[in-house]
């Protein structure tokens, strides 16, 4: 009794027969669309977010976050350390006025206006220290009423004298009324010493001046601080936040920025010996990471391929059929990029790795198919007949395999994780296309190259084997 499915795959494998120019070149033509469609439109999204569904609670923190602080950059941060403070602040100084022109490099933070601030510097000052200076305006709040009248140079130093003299009068007469640790305290000559200080600066440079009041009313704020360089608080790092640009829809979005800044930064580090930089971020950590993923990705599709091919090889001891089975998969491949154009428009972190995963998957069909076809001309039968016999033997256990692969991948979809749904979507639909690619496309190519070989020899030595065996 006949398969009632045979009919159907002896028509199937009849279209083929007749049409393998046609099916091949209709193939070819998917495949040209698929890669224009692929260069043209598909993007890559790299961003973890994108892993996420946009009604995630944490994807709309992490975006409310990026929205509330779009304009600090900090994507890639320089670090400086120099034998002197000069030299870490004349390398920053480098780097950004270089990137300030930079088409690479969106913004720059390496200092901070304090002139702005110092209007309202006495905000930044915890509860402690504006305390502190009260007392000590207090305690000069004669000197600064008669300086403010008449604010000359020598009317400065003879309120300065008069303060030394009254200071050192009481450290000598009544100290020992006071407390332990006061009575130990020298007069305080940082007034006098850090106007001296500025006087002989400004001789040598008159653009170098700074406020003396800073040694009296604000003795523990650090100079590093005053100057507006983003130091740490050791003070021995300078910062230097960088927004590099970002190539949208390419795999690798910061690669030109970041390899753009590790140029600047080695080329200007020649000319400052003294200096260390290292490079650190999230934009910098993100391109490493999709190079190195590009590069794993592109390394296991080579591997997936060469070892297909020659276990292949060695199992079917031939060169062309294996070679037959894998450019049927490449082209379903093919079509798996333009329908994944077509309908998600882009891939993931995750879903990169679609390419050796149905190299691996999808092969199995095509050695299915040859297996049988070659045990159908082994046995003596003739091109159609063997071919026709092949698509009914082989066709319902491939195409259960997958459909049934495929709704594996689809159970993915069901996940909240858009990453792993996408991963699900590709590779179920790669893997029904690859089925198609080995009904279609495979057995075209089989037709076109034993045309072109002794078939008829082979045929009648089986069957005059045959024939000797009875």
């Amino acid at each position: 009794m006949r398969d009632s499915k045979q009919p159907m795959y002896h028509r199937f494998a009849g279209l083929v027969l007749r049409h393998p120019f046609g099916i091949i070149l209709a193939a070819a033509l998917a495949v040209v669309l698929s890669l224009l469609v692929t260069a043209a439109h598909l993007t890559f999204q790299t961003n973890r977010l994108d892993l996420i569904a946009s009604g995630n609670h944490y994807r709309q923190l992490g975006e409310a976050y990026d929205r509330e602080f779009e304009e600090l950059p900090g994507d890639v941060i320089v670090v400086i350390r120099g034998e002197r403070p000069e030299a870490a602040k004349a390398f920053a100084t480098a780097l950004a006025q270089r990137w300030a022109t930079d088409p690479n490099i969106d913004k720059v933070l390496y200092r901070i206006d304090v002139d702005a601030l110092k209007n309202k510097a006495l905000l930044y000052l915890s509860p402690d220290d504006l305390m502190a200076l009260r007392r000590k305006l207090q305690d000069h709040q004669v000197l600064l009423e008669e300086l403010t009248a008449s604010p000359t140079l020598q009317n400065l130093f003879a309120l300065i004298n008069r303060e030394i003299s009254t200071a050192l009068v009481g450290h000598v007469f009544t100290g020992f009324l006071q407390e332990d640790h006061q009575a130990n305290e020298p007069p305080d000559l940082s007034l006098l010493v850090a106007l001296l200080q500025q006087m002989n600066h400004a001789l040598d440079d008159p653009h170098a001046y700074q406020s003396p009041w800073a040694s009296v009313f604000a003795k523990d704020v650090e100079t590093s601080v005053q100057d507006g360089f983003l130091w740490s608080e050791d003070k021995q790092l300078l910062f230097v936040l960088v927004q590099p640009k970002r190539e949208e829809g390419e795999f690798n979005r910061f690669e030109k920025a970041v390899q753009q800044i590790r140029a600047d930064v080695r080329e200007i580090q020649k000319a400052h010996p003294g200096v260390e930089v290292g490079i650190t971020g999230k934009s910098v950590l993100d391109s490493d990471e999709m190079a190195v993923a590009a590069r794993d990705t592109g390394r296991a599709t080579l591997l997936s391929v060469v070892g297909v091919m020659l276990l292949y090889f060695g199992l079917f001891k031939g060169v062309v059929r294996p070679l037959l089975a894998l450019g049927a998969l490449v082209i379903g491949i093919c079509w798996t990029l333009g329908f994944t154009t077509l309908t998600i428009g882009h891939l993931n972190i995750l879903t990169i790795v679609f390419m050796p995963m149905l190299l691996g998957l999808g092969i199995d069909y095509g050695s299915y198919f040859i297996s049988r076809y070659t045990e159908e001309r082994r046995a003596g039968k003739g091109l159609q007949e063997a071919m026709a016999q092949t698509f009914v033997a082989t066709g319902p256990g491939i195409m259960a395999t997958a459909i049934t692969t495929a709704l594996s991948f689809g159970t993915l979809l069901l996940t909240g994780f858009k990453g792993i749904a996408e991963l699900g979507f590709i590779g179920g639909s790669g893997i029904l296309l690859a089925a198609l690619g080995t009904f279609t496309v495979l057995p075209a190519l089989l037709l076109l190259y034993e045309r072109r070989r002794p078939i008829r020899g082979m045929t009648q030595r089986r069957l005059h084997e045959k024939n000797r065996g009875g």
